[in-house]
């Protein structure tokens, strides 16, 4: 989508609101859409091995620790005051 926003344009303000609304809704739905996905795939790395990751080859257990960081980098954290406790597991 192209939005036109060259000097002396007519188009008003509620307009540009909306179509930028109506142009970001996809992108929108995507995004909650990955992060429902990158939430199951946690879950079932979380659960691997019943749970007793102990029980994981190493190179298993790096690349689970390395994934399960990463993955609650992308969780939101609020204000700043809040924090997000994760449990290491080594």
């Amino acid at each position: 989508m192209v939005l036109n926003l060259a000097h002396g344009d007519k188009m008003k303000n509620s307009s540009l609101a909306e179509a930028i609304t109506k142009a970001i809704e996809p992108l929108l739905k995507r995004i909650v859409e990955l992060e429902l996905s990158e939430e199951l795939a946690w879950g079932l790395i979380a659960n691997a091995y019943g749970g007793e990751w102990d029980q994981a080859f190493s190179n298993w257990k790096m690349a689970a620790m390395y994934w399960r960081d990463n993955y609650h980098k992308t969780l939101s954290v609020g204000d700043g005051d809040e924090k997000i406790h994760q449990v290491n597991i080594r």
